[in-house]
């Protein structure tokens, strides 16, 4: 009796493309302890996974209408210019200079071919035998001219006669074009022979390039240069070439193996230096990650810096929707590839120096939102301008201002975006519950935004200069700090987005319960490589990332990181969307929701929030006098969605916040901290006065 040993090998399951996987079966003997009627086959089988990349069939800037669109722009326009060039020089300079090499040419043509004909070569051969008086060998030379000639002179009367009729009859019989396209022909050769032979013979085009042609002993020479790699006794450097130098888009890109040892990061830091041995400004050098090795390295050079290159028309701008919870055209990458971004489930953080593009950046993910017609869009724009202000047609909530009232706007709109969050994990609960598949996850998708019944859609809330809104000397800052950092925790699963923009994110402008919870960060330039780490995640500067090595003419230039699920981090230029631009985009936005019946908030006309509700409330329902601890439980009873957790502790900041005199006062014998009606009147009078 003999015993079956099976060996069970599960199958790769790889899901790479680019991998090619030979298999190959190999059957086994089967060998069983049971009856032979019980035996049954078994095949064990071998996989051999080779890790082969394999090539594009067709170049990348054949296959991306952006890149071939740049090739052909430069080169054509490299062609154009030398055609104007020579055109605008054809009557006053080329003219006249191929006219005087024609004749020239002629002159050598005739002199060289009667010279080859009498024998004129060997003229000094037969003067120096004569005047060494050597006659023997005079009288040999002058034999052996007569015999050339002889021979030469009848090629040469022959070729004469037979070009003089050739012309005469292709004169006499040719169309007028083909007389004239003849004298072009013969005047271009003899214009040709007639050249100078020292210099040009006519001025190029002297257009000076817009790149340099990278090649591999260039970028080997720099690596070597900037210290990353070494050459040993037997010149090898450790540089392994994964791809050879060739045009990418507007520029050149190199793809290589750093030696052994040496990770991207290093590469990254030493950017300027290898700019440098590559002779062209840092600005046009970029050196990607690819995600295949820590060695492996993209260079990329491009023909000019991001900032000289006229940003292209955002691919939505005169048409289109957009699906949040898909990905829509943020940037354009440094070698010109558009770089996506999802707002969907994720926070931003923006930071940046002042005038870099920052809150462009906040208004152009707006406008994106705006564009689908489900989201509800809020806007707070602490600093003032008139940034945001093109959103007024489609925002549910639009804020602009850091005044006391606008502060208290801020909050209490943020009350009511948190409201609606519980209530939305409320919802999703009770869906879980009752096995709604529509829900499996317990989160938002793009099937329960749709539904209007469940008012699930997405809600994105912008909020520019937010370390104004958080700031300690503001009486809302501390809550509304805890506000955003449950928004920002809690609100992405609940379809709740945060946009918040800052130059400096330290924990006084943007706590620190918020900055390690956003996901997505878009860093411009910053000062420092501390305020980079601040907007990008700790440790980024090791990698290479540092925001505070752009210029001030790097204008929307930043490190966009995590954009998508799917994306890491990489140098891109956002879409610049001027007002006026912004204001066609609004409108095209509004109309997809009039259509959709989803206008909400301002934008339908509905006041979100009463300015200087408090006070007004306070007077609507307080007697003459009142403790702070009886107005704020008169309050919260009163109007339970604002004023939920209201104490007397609280209600005080408040009221001293607007001007309001908060002090002892005697009710009922008791003597506490209140405020009488006159009081607030005052302040309401003194407000209506100053806006008259």
């Amino acid at each position: 009796m003999t015993q079956t040993i099976g060996t069970a090998i599960e199958p790769y399951n790889g899901d790479d493309d680019d991998n090619e996987h030979e298999v190959i079966e190999a059957e086994a003997e089967i060998v069983s302890n049971r009856n032979d009627s019980e035996r049954k086959p078994v095949f064990a089988t071998t996989y051999t996974v080779k890790d082969s990349e394999r090539r594009p069939l067709v170049p990348a800037w054949v296959r991306n209408p952006d890149e071939r669109r740049e090739m052909l722009r430069n080169k054509g326009g490299h062609g154009a210019y030398v055609v104007a060039w020579h055109a605008s020089r054809a009557l006053p300079v080329h003219l006249p200079r191929t006219i005087g090499y024609t004749v020239r040419g002629a002159h050598r043509t005739v002199r060289g071919f009667t010279g080859w004909a009498f024998d004129r070569e060997h003229a000094p051969v037969r003067a120096e035998a004569i005047r060494s008086l050597q006659l023997a060998e005079a009288r040999s030379q002058y034999r052996q001219r007569s015999a050339r000639v002889k021979w030469r002179g009848s090629i040469y009367w022959s070729t004469w006669a037979v070009a003089i009729a050739a012309v005469s009859v292709g004169w006499a019989l040719g169309a007028t074009w083909q007389r004239y396209l003849g004298l072009v022909v013969v005047a271009g050769i003899l214009a040709y022979v007639g050249r100078p032979i020292d210099r040009p013979a006519y001025t190029p085009a002297i257009v000076r390039a817009r790149y340099a042609k990278l090649t591999a002993e260039l970028v080997e020479g720099a690596i070597i240069a900037a210290g990353l790699a070494k050459v040993d006794k037997d010149g090898r450097h450790g540089i392994d070439w994964i791809d050879p130098c060739q045009r990418d888009g507007a520029g050149w890109l190199a793809v290589i193996d750093l030696p052994k040892g040496v990770t991207v990061g290093s590469a990254i830091d030493a950017r300027e230096s290898i700019a440098s041995g590559l002779h062209v400004p840092a600005e046009r050098l970029w050196i990607e990650r690819d995600n295949r090795s820590e060695r492996r390295v993209r260079i990329w050079v491009g023909d000019r810096a991001m900032r000289e290159v006229a940003p292209p028309a955002w691919p939505l701008l005169r048409a289109g929707k957009v699906d949040l919870f898909g990905e829509w055209p943020f940037a354009v990458t440094a070698r010109g590839r558009i770089a996506h971004m999802c707002l969907m489930f994720t926070s931003v953080l923006a930071g940046g120096a002042p005038r870099m593009g920052k809150s462009f950046a906040l208004r152009l993910m707006l406008l994106a939102a705006a564009l689908d017609p489900t989201a509800e869009i809020h806007g707070a724009d602490m600093k003032g301008g008139s940034d945001l202000l093109c959103l007024e047609p489609v925002a549910h909530t639009l804020i602009v201002g850091d005044d006391p009232e606008d502060l208290e706007h801020l909050v209490y709109d943020l009350r009511a975006v948190q409201r609606e969050m519980k209530r939305r994990y409320g919802l999703l609960r009770q869906m879980a519950r009752d096995h709604d598949m529509r829900a499996p996850e317990g989160k938002v998708s793009r099937e329960l935004a749709d539904d209007k019944q469940l008012g699930l859609h997405p809600i994105v809330y912008a909020l520019d200069e937010c370390q104004i809104a958080f700031a300690k000397s503001n009486q809302y800052g501390e809550e509304t700090e805890e506000i955003v950092t449950d928004l920002v925790k809690r609100g992405p699963a609940a379809g709740v987005t945060m946009l918040l923009g800052t130059q400096r994110p330290d924990k006084e402008s943007v706590p620190v319960g918020i900055r390690d919870n956003v996901q997505t960060r878009f860093a411009l330039r910053v000062m420092t490589g501390t305020a980079s780490d601040m907007v990008l995640g700790g440790g980024e500067s090791i990698q290479g990332h540092k925001a505070h090595h752009f210029g001030r003419s790097d204008l929307g230039v930043g490190w966009l990181k995590d954009a998508t699920p799917t994306s890491g981090i990489e140098v891109v230029r956002s879409y610049y969307i001027d007002q006026p631009t912004a204001e066609v985009v609004v409108a095209r936005a509004r109309a997809l929701r009039e259509r959709a019946g989803t206008l909400s908030g301002e934008a339908a006309g509905i006041a979100t929030v009463k300015r200087s509700s408090l006070l007004d409330d306070a007077l609507s329902v307080m007697p003459d006098r009142t403790h702070m601890a009886d107005l704020a439980a008169t309050l919260s009873t009163t109007w339970t969605d604002t004023y939920a957790g209201m104490d007397a502790t609280r209600l005080a900041g408040l009221l001293r916040g607007q001007g309001v005199a908060v002090k002892q006062t005697k009710v009922g014998g008791i003597n506490r901290a209140g405020v009488t009606r006159r009081e607030i009147e005052r302040v309401i009078a003194a407000r209506e006065r100053d806006t008259d």
